[in-house]
């Protein structure tokens, strides 16, 4: 089983080495960073690219849409994204050294269909009062996590509107849950990974239907 493990991850390396050549970006090997933490920051990781494609289609992006990638590293989430039909994409990250890559691969990205700010700021102040799709790949803790909630939270009632968040590798739903204005809409498992996705919306809270999302809802407690 340990082999078959050890040649999964070799393949998917290898794989998003050429799906990083062919987009004209650099979002594999990983850079030495300075000390530019949250106290609950996680180690930096990239989801590949096959788990990625999965992963943000069941956001459904729209031409309005503009998307935050919060904790966005490198920009691997964010230049994937700013190829579909969206109409801005912005990265939120802590850390200056990964800032500044995420904004050559903007600059260099193959194939980008809208605009994309890289924006270097703490999630846990930073202003979200214009997105409509919200995605995190486990980027920080719990704390950190009810503080950047909040912040949606406070931007909805000041300027309503439906929104959806996708939770790639949802470790901490518990602060979704209690948010006070997310609902779980579905979840999403990957092939041959342990990694999960969850997804959350709230509709229930601006009287709009739920669109027509391609996944299977598995669990809604």
């Amino acid at each position: 089983m340990e082999k078959l493990r050890h040649a999964i991850r070799k393949a998917r390396s290898c794989q998003n080495r050429i799906v990083d050549r062919w987009l004209s970006i650099r979002t594999e090997s990983f850079p030495v960073v300075s000390g530019h933490h949250l106290a609950d920051s996680n180690p930096y990781e990239s989801i590949h690219y096959g788990l990625l494609s999965r992963f943000l289609r069941p956001l459904a992006p729209m031409p309005d849409d503009i998307f935050y990638d919060i904790g966005c590293g490198m920009g691997r989430i964010l230049c994937l994204a700013s190829r579909l039909p969206v109409r801005m994409c912005i990265g939120i990250e802590i850390v200056p050294e990964l800032a500044a890559i995420a904004e050559g691969n903007a600059r260099m990205l193959r194939g980008r269909r809208s605009e994309i700010q890289v924006r270097i700021a703490n999630a846990a102040e930073a202003d979200y009062s214009d997105g409509t799709i919200y995605c995190m790949f486990n980027p920080f803790g719990a704390a950190t996590m009810e503080k950047v909630l909040s912040r949606i939270g406070e931007t909805l009632q000041e300027s309503p509107r439906p929104v959806r968040l996708g939770y790639f590798n949802p470790v901490h739903e518990n602060a979704f849950r209690s948010s006070g204005f997310l609902e779980l809409t579905g979840r999403v498992e990957a092939l041959l990974s342990a990694k999960t996705a969850s997804y959350w919306t709230n509709w229930k809270w601006t009287g709009q239907k739920i669109p027509n999302h391609k996944f299977q809802i598995t669990n809604n407690s």
